[in-house]
């Protein structure tokens, strides 16, 4: 299970976790604002916040992809065992 509570990740990881989750929040609410028409700006307005949400989508699946390449994604098992120890003690 790669959410549990039995994975442990990086402070950065969990910190880009908090921003996606946010920015998340903020893009289901405007794009839902005008969609529903609940928000009916002008077409200027409403062009550059089209263009300020397509921005956010990028930074997501920025953060996204910084946290698969990193594996920090899944996080590593609690108690599985110590990291490899890389100084050189010689």
């Amino acid at each position: 299970m790669p959410f549990s509570r039995k994975r442990s990740r990086a402070p950065w990881a969990r910190w880009i976790f908090f921003t996606v989750a946010a920015l998340f929040i903020v893009l289901a609410v405007c794009g839902g604002a005008l969609e529903f028409q609940l928000w009916v700006p002008s077409n200027n307005i409403r062009l550059e916040t089209e263009r300020q949400l397509q921005g956010i989508r990028g930074i997501l699946l920025g953060c996204v992809f910084v946290l698969f390449v990193s594996r920090e994604f899944y996080g590593r098992k609690k108690g599985a065992g110590h990291e490899p120890d890389l100084r050189n003690d010689s």
